[in-house]
């Protein structure tokens, strides 16, 4: 897999994008101090999107989860989804 990160004061902080070895992109997201802030995406190797997560203020607020059968909306408070 290869990473890019944005970096302030030594932490990530701005888009952070991680792909798959077949160029494929897995993880797109926001960090802001190190920490997930905004909208964050995850795909599959064949480039389904499995999660999308909205955080705000370091909690999870909103989610998306798709799987091979359904949508499902969910919200969080204080804790972060499973991831898949």
């Amino acid at each position: 897999m290869e990473n890019k990160h944005t970096y302030q004061d030594g932490k990530r902080d701005g888009l952070s994008q991680t792909w798959y070895g077949n160029g494929q992109l897995n993880v797109k997201r926001i960090l802001k101090n190190d920490q997930e802030d905004g909208l964050s995406r995850n795909w599959l190797e064949d480039g389904r999107t499995i999660i999308e997560d909205t955080y705000k203020d370091v909690v999870n607020s909103s989610a998306t989860h798709n799987n091979s059968r359904s949508k499902h909306p969910c919200k969080y408070k204080n804790q972060r989804p499973k991831r898949y």
